[in-house]
């Protein structure tokens, strides 16, 4: 819709629906044609007037709102609130797993130029962190790879992994700690072990950490 906003013309705020634009010739604006929605004193309701361009502003249809939206209703406002924190969640994992990333691989790139690197590399403290992270890193990447969407796994979340059990163990028996050994009933059988070390990174026979986490230099 238009509105006549030229207080000079005759027609002036007659407002009316577009049927037609012309251009005037060598480019110099467009006639805009309309049929009137409202009566004045020199136009009556559905009377087609024709005014050049600069005479004219557009007018919102109180009728006609193109931008309205249908009401949702409780369900769809559920599911719409739950994508935007999918969505929210998504990008916060993302960024989390870029730093996680983007730090490990400063490290190992550092190790060879920086003395200093490879020999804060070897506190104890760190092992254990580390190998902790590592375990994480493992349940959070068989998970997002291989779990179909609309399994029940949130009980995974707060069951120890190879990992941590071993570190616990650790903690528990202090300098009296050995790995389990084949036939012992906290050491995994060879199913349940290929599946825990089923990435490209061994374990340590003699400590039971993995092999880029171990202090047993030479001694595999």
């Amino acid at each position: 819709m238009v509105r006549n906003i030229n207080p000079d013309c005759i027609h002036y705020m007659s407002e009316g629906i577009v049927t037609a634009i012309k251009s005037l010739p060598d480019n110099i604006g467009d006639v805009i044609s309309y049929k009137t929605t409202n009566a004045g004193k020199t136009w009556t309701i559905g009377t087609e007037l024709t005014k050049t361009e600069v005479q004219l502003a557009p007018v919102e249809d109180p009728f006609m709102d193109l931008n309205a939206q249908p009401e949702m209703d409780e369900d769809d406002e559920e599911e719409n609130e739950l994508s935007e924190y999918k969505q929210d969640f998504l990008v916060m994992n993302i960024g989390s797993l870029n730093a996680i990333a983007t730090h490990a691989l400063e490290i190992l790139r550092s190790i060879d130029s920086d003395p200093h690197v490879k020999e804060n590399l070897t506190e104890s403290w760190i092992q254990g962190k580390i190998a902790i992270t590592e375990d994480y890193m493992r349940t959070i990447h068989d998970f997002v790879r291989f779990v179909p969407q609309n399994d029940d796994t949130s009980w995974a979340a707060n069951k120890p992994g190879l990992w941590e059990n071993i570190r616990r163990k650790k903690q528990r028996e202090g300098k009296n700690y050995k790995p389990a050994k084949p036939g012992d009933l906290d050491r995994p059988d060879k199913q349940q072990w290929k599946k825990l070390t089923k990435s490209t990174n061994s374990v340590c026979n003699k400590c039971g950490n993995s092999i880029t986490t171990c202090s047993c230099v030479g001694k595999h």
